[in-house]
């Protein structure tokens, strides 16, 4: 079993945390690592969202803790379009986000197959919707999802 988080000592622990750096490009938009998508996610305005990506993943964490207004409203944000948090077009946005970073990153491809058929677990995430940009499940999911992928 592996425990997802950036503060692990175990590598593939470390590595598959949203705050391990991994440059990608999602929609014409740099991004350092995963969190910083996930994080501007949270605020409407385009030039923040831009910024917000372009941070490691402790500054992106921190950037959106000052838009978290989205709890009350359960609206997030990509380049204009406004997603409810609970929507399929909101799964399908976090679907291309995780599709894009894993095309970019032979690195993720990597880290991925040294986990063999490892369970994963994320023990300092969140189950809750109303509470969290990604839960537990929608993380894990995508990241057994693109596992499979590598062996077909």
């Amino acid at each position: 079993m592996l425990n997802i988080g950036y503060g692990s000592k175990n590598p593939l622990e470390k590595k598959l945390s949203n705050f391990n750096p991994l440059p990608f490009t999602f929609d014409g938009v740099t991004c350092t690592c995963l969190e910083g998508p996930l994080q501007a996610f949270k605020c409407a305005d385009w030039a923040e969202q831009v910024r917000i990506c372009g941070l490691d993943g402790k500054a992106a964490k921190k950037a959106g803790r000052s838009h978290n207004d989205w709890k009350d409203t359960q609206m997030l944000h990509w380049n204009g379009v406004v997603y409810q948090r609970s929507s399929q077009n909101y799964q399908d946005l976090l679907d291309r986000l995780y599709d894009v970073a894993f095309a970019a990153s032979a690195e993720l491809h990597l880290i991925l197959q040294q986990t063999g058929n490892e369970r994963l677990i994320h023990t300092i995430g969140s189950h809750d919707t109303h509470d969290t940009v990604l839960t537990v499940l929608e993380l894990t999911s995508r990241l057994y999802e693109l596992r499979d992928r590598l062996r077909t």
